[in-house]
């Protein structure tokens, strides 16, 4: 698509610039997309594995879990918010995006840690 918009429109495209204004912010996303998963999963891990050392025990997995979790996806919302919006938008809508996309993902990682000591039951029953 990028390189479809590098072609002269016609007279009658009436579709160029609405192509343009949606596809120019495509690369942004992507590469903050994987930067962000890259360095978020692996800052996750490291962090988990930390958290497991000082709270071994499974009655505290929620600690764990949750604890990397939030750590990990605020770094994740800082460096894709950063790479795919930092500049395109005035600072506060920047912030408001950070802060919203961030809430999502807290709240997801808090609705999933019933099912994280589901998994862990059932590991340790079979």
């Amino acid at each position: 698509m990028q390189i479809a918009l590098q072609f002269r429109s016609g007279p009658d495209d009436f579709a160029h610039g609405a192509l343009a204004t949606l596809f120019e912010v495509i690369p942004r996303v992507a590469l903050g997309s994987l930067a962000a998963y890259i360095i978020s999963q692996y800052f996750d891990v490291w962090i988990y594995n930390k958290t497991r050392s000082l709270f071994p025990s499974d009655k505290f997995l929620w600690i764990r879990n949750n604890g990397s979790t939030a750590i990990s996806q605020l770094l994740d919302s800082i460096v894709f918010c950063s790479i795919a919006f930092f500049g395109e938008y005035l600072f506060s809508v920047w912030l408001e995006i950070l802060m919203t996309t961030y809430m999502i993902k807290f709240i997801v990682a808090l609705v999933d840690t019933p099912f994280m000591y589901m998994a862990a039951n059932m590991k340790n029953q079979g």
